[in-house]
């Protein structure tokens, strides 16, 4: 049994898409309410065969098997939606006036009425819904303001059916007002999860990526395949010295002005993550030796020229030293990141302000 389940729960959205994406709401509401329908058409009809309402029979099995071809439909593409969500209106719509001009269950036959409003707003998109819901109460002032209503299976008082339409219509207005206010809210938790993911891969000071940006981007850094990448590590020279000089304000805004130089020389699809303190992580996405050096060396020759200015007008100098990597097949990038590190301390040793490129 675990099997069909595993294998029929493959197949569904799971709930973090269900609560975040509305398509994917209504696609699994579409095959939820389908299957329950074929299900329950199927054994209304065997019902109908045991008390010899054969007509009711065929109208409930021919109204399975259709609901049946759309949850297949559904189950197996995510394609076509919203035709998909119109046929389901349209074999609801079917349904309801079956129910209410047929003794499908006699004298409760019009409760069945006040569910088809409720699944229109699950399956489909609000304003398709708001026609699914405009056409049924169409045929329901139809059925019960006109001569139409001898065709309807009860015999109810007048009163009833004065109050049957509008009692509709005040349930679609409460379905609707509680819509808006779950889209509402389903906007608010959008904004904060996005919010969310931004403090999580974004250091706050520099608005870079910082470490676990770096798993998102290219997966487990212990295991994933480095080769077709360059990683450089970047170190402000003598950073410590500036923060017990000009202290630490000074030295938070060297990171920014750093950061903002970094991004001005990378290429386009490159990622720049702060790796922690004043040091920085660059990733290239190539291999070639000539090219990483060449822009490692753009970089570091950029910040260098370019000291910050304090807002009392002085120009306080700056150099990096960098070491960098680049990984031959089968090197994790874990591992070509601690060969970049160890050509960094290489450039520390040698002087400072240099770029050292390290052999694998």
């Amino acid at each position: 049994m675990r099997k069909p389940i595993r294998w029929f729960r493959k197949h569904l959205n799971n709930w973090d898409e269900m609560c975040m994406d509305d398509y994917a709401r209504m696609r699994s509401n579409i095959i939820y309410f389908s299957l329950f329908v074929t299900v329950f058409c199927l054994v209304m009809g065997i019902y109908s065969v045991l008390n010899g309402h054969l007509m009711n029979w065929v109208v409930l099995w021919l109204l399975g098997i259709a609901y049946c071809a759309v949850f297949l439909v559904q189950l197996f593409s995510r394609k076509y939606q919203r035709w998909i969500a119109l046929s389901f209106g349209a074999l609801a719509l079917i349904m309801s006036v079956c129910f209410l001009t047929s003794e499908f269950f006699p004298s409760v036959s019009f409760l069945w009425i006040f569910i088809v409003p409720h699944i229109a707003v699950m399956v489909a998109s609000l304003v398709d819904s708001i026609m699914y819901n405009s056409i049924l109460l169409l045929l329901l002032m139809l059925l019960y303001y006109t001569p139409l209503q001898q065709y309807t299976a009860d015999d109810f008082p007048k009163p009833f059916n004065t109050m049957f339409p509008i009692s509709v219509l005040v349930v679609m207005g409460c379905i609707y007002l509680s819509e808006m206010v779950r889209c509402k809210l389903q906007r608010r938790l959008q904004t904060t999860a996005n919010d969310l993911s931004s403090y999580a891969f974004t250091d706050p000071l520099t608005k870079v990526n910082n470490r676990h940006a770096l798993a998102s981007h290219f997966g487990e850094i212990e295991t994933s395949d480095a080769y077709g990448l360059s990683f450089g590590i970047l170190d402000l020279d003598y950073f410590k010295r500036v923060n017990d000089v000009h202290g630490h304000l000074l030295g938070d805004q060297m990171l920014v002005h750093i950061a903002k130089l970094i991004r001005l020389v990378l290429p386009a699809n490159s990622n720049l993550y702060r790796w922690g303190g004043e040091e920085f992580l660059l990733v290239l996405k190539s291999s070639d030796k000539r090219l990483a050096r060449h822009t490692f060396e753009k970089i570091r020759q950029t910040v260098e020229r370019s000291p910050l200015l304090t807002e009392d007008g002085v120009r306080i100098p700056m150099t990096v030293s960098i070491g960098f990597h680049c990984p031959v097949e089968g090197m994790t990038i874990i591992d070509s990141i601690h060969i970049a590190d160890e050509g960094l301390y290489r450039a520390k040793n040698n002087g400072r302000n240099q770029v050292v490129a390290m052999e694998n």
